[in-house]
């Protein structure tokens, strides 16, 4: 059966597309977590479709294509992660880095780009930088080595993140190291978030 077409896009393109947005709906829809009724009438009025039926259609035919697919293994993942806090952290966006003065500090990490260097430190710099946020919080998930081959996994943290509309002033990862950085007062959100999926 074809779904319809409204301007041009077939409802269940429009829908595809909008899961496909919120990584977490994905696995919540995989795993069998999720009212679809609830799901429909959300979808229905974000993107204005009116065919309640199509929309659900749309829906279950996405879940059964993601079934199809092997297991990704990220509840195991968040299980055996852990959380590492550490507050006073600084981040400076600089044009330039000298490498001598950097490995005089205590702890840091240098995260380097195209035209720009950033910083994150315990110590706070008195030089000159394009940006910064001082006294922040660095937040970090602590995995298994088995993240490197579990798909997924990342999407689904940044997700619960950006759900609870918390802003991630920097973040990356190294290795089985998922970081980010936030200000002092989205910590205990950031942290009842993550504690909420299964991580210690």
């Amino acid at each position: 059966m074809v779904l319809r077409k409204e301007g041009g896009i077939s409802i269940a393109e429009r829908v595809f597309a909008y899961l496909e947005k919120y990584p977490y709906l994905i696995w919540t829809l995989k795993n069998g977590l999720m009212n679809y009724s609830s799901l429909t009438r959300r979808i229905q009025q974000e993107l204005g479709v009116k065919n309640f039926d199509a929309v659900i259609m749309a829906i279950r035919r996405y879940r059964d294509n993601i079934k199809q697919s092997k297991d990704t293994g990220i509840l195991e993942i968040l299980s055996d992660s852990t959380l590492e806090i550490k507050t006073g952290m600084n981040v400076y966006v600089l044009k330039d880095v000298k490498k001598e003065a950097i490995d005089r500090l205590e702890h840091y990490h240098l995260i380097s780009g195209t035209d720009f260097n950033v910083l994150i430190t315990s110590t706070r710099l008195n030089s000159a930088c394009i940006k910064k946020h001082e006294n922040v919080v660095e937040v970090r998930i602590k995995s298994p080595e088995a993240i490197e081959i579990t798909a997924g996994f990342t999407a689904y943290v940044y997700g619960v993140v950006a759900e609870r509309g918390i802003n991630i002033i920097e973040t990356y990862s190294a290795y089985t190291d998922t970081v980010f950085v936030v200000e002092k007062r989205n910590l205990p959100e950031i942290v009842e978030a993550f504690e909420r999926i299964g991580i210690k």
